[in-house]
């Protein structure tokens, strides 16, 4: 996960533009290419809250834009960690989350891509 460091460090910078936010996106859709065959709701659940954070962030008019890529960046962090290192208990399951296939973020994915610019 090389690029998200590189990404938190750019916000750590200021550096917060269109070209930051296309880049979580790549990687995030990157990421979800991965796991498309073997997607989870421990995966379901954090790329759907990666994505959501990354949308906010780019309508976002607040006084700290960075929050919500760093929040952003974390989840996509969480999704990516080994099914053996975590913890799925706190996850109930939901009929909700259970629905979202990689076709579901992959759309979302695309419109977020037209709300960056």
């Amino acid at each position: 996960m090389a690029r998200v460091s590189e990404f938190f460090q750019k916000i750590s910078e200021g550096k917060v533009d269109a070209n930051l936010r296309i880049g979580i996106l790549e990687e995030i859709l990157g990421c979800l290419e991965l796991k498309k065959d073997t997607m989870g709701t421990w995966e379901k659940a954090l790329f759907a809250q990666s994505l959501a954070y990354l949308s906010i962030n780019a309508f976002s008019k607040s006084q700290s834009p960075s929050l919500w890529l760093r929040l952003s960046l974390v989840c996509l962090e969480k999704a990516m960690i080994p099914e053996k290192d975590r913890n799925e208990e706190y996850t109930d399951g939901s009929e909700v989350i259970e629905s979202i296939d990689y076709g579901f973020l992959v759309a979302q994915g695309v419109l977020i891509r037209r709300q960056i610019g």
